[in-house]
């Protein structure tokens, strides 16, 4: 074998190529092409070659443009064996580029999606910061899937389960004020829903789910800061409480997606084996309170006018003069009598 790697000798490598006439023309065409694209088009950004590299997403909106534009005609360069070749036709290769230099929205399909289905999300506007827990006591009327602060903008994104109990919240504050934390805040519906799956939305519906977790028969080795450090992991989950009671934790959440993940955590873990974790009712499911208006106060009824009799001014004058008469009398009889 190594005699004959020693003997073998490689062919030179020749200099000249015969191809067809058919071939040769075919090739100055592309290569004509080739130098037609390269002085028609600009060179691409950066961005765009990214884009152009990396797979776009599907079932989304894109707005196709290209920034074409003509340096000179498109005739023949002249030489003899292109005259008879096809024109340039941009429309096709507008068609062969298709989605790969399409300029891609931000409104994703599940944007679409939510923008196409009724809201559930409600923004409220407090004067100051707050925090979930305020936000908790103060909002009644339906089962909450995520309650959302954002501290830049001191603004609350709150999303029920139902449609319906948005309503009825963003009606019953249009008449009512509505306070948290002592602060009258300002309710509007949010312009763009929280996007949340539809299994989520569909068992906190049938209220198997909520946003809060109890844990049956707890350990005693299970604390608040156990609790907090085991679920601080989980993306945009924010523990609202922990509160022990009869042998039994029970955590208030922010968010009934992150309150079934959570659940899911804590099950896999051996320290929880023995423990039955399961969800309680949402407080916010509770009904509006019933405002209590003052009862209307009851006047004591107006006394009957004391009404004073009726006397002539000169009865007194009369009866005096009538007395006086009489005595009169009495003294000219005793004076006859006398005679």
């Amino acid at each position: 074998m190594s005699l004959f790697k020693r003997n073998f000798v490689e062919p030179a490598k020749p200099n000249t190529v015969s191809i067809t006439a058919e071939e040769y023309r075919k090739l100055l065409r592309d290569s004509a092409e080739l130098n037609r694209l390269r002085a028609t088009f600009k060179p691409a950004p950066l961005a765009t070659k990214g884009m152009l590299i990396n797979p776009v997403r599907p079932a989304s909106n894109y707005v196709v443009q290209f920034n074409i534009q003509s340096t000179g005609d498109f005739a023949s360069t002249g030489h003899p064996d292109l005259d008879g070749g096809e024109p340039f036709d941009l429309d096709c290769l507008a068609s062969a580029l298709d989605e790969s230099s399409a300029v891609h929205t931000t409104e994703s399909e599940d944007e679409i999606e939510s923008r196409q289905k009724p809201s559930h999300s409600v923004i409220l506007l407090p004067p100051v910061p707050v925090t979930h827990a305020q936000v908790a006591a103060a909002v009644r009327g339906g089962a909450l899937i995520q309650i959302y602060l954002q501290r830049r903008s001191n603004q609350v994104n709150i999303t029920f389960a139902n449609h319906e109990h948005a309503v009825a919240f963003v009606t019953h504050t249009d008449s009512t004020p509505f306070f948290v934390a002592g602060r009258q805040t300002t309710v509007k519906w949010a312009p763009r829903g929280y996007i949340a799956p539809e299994y989520v939305y569909q068992q906190v519906r049938d209220g198997g789910v909520s946003r809060n977790l109890v844990i049956k028969k707890v350990n005693a080795n299970v604390t608040e800061a156990t609790l907090r450090q085991e679920l601080d992991h989980i993306h945009n989950l924010t523990i609202i409480s922990v509160q022990f009671e009869d042998g039994n934790a029970y955590i208030s959440t922010s968010s009934a997606g992150g309150a079934l993940y959570a659940r899911t955590c804590l099950k896999s873990r051996a320290l929880y084996k023995d423990m039955r974790i399961d969800f309680y009712e949402d407080e916010c499911a509770e009904s509006f309170p019933k405002i209590r208006r003052p009862a209307a106060m009851a006047f004591p009824k107006a006394s009957k006018k004391y009404q004073s009799p009726v006397y002539n001014p000169f009865e007194l004058l009369s009866q005096d003069e009538f007395e006086m008469d009489q005595d009169d009398d009495e003294e000219n009889n005793d004076d006859d009598n006398e005679i």
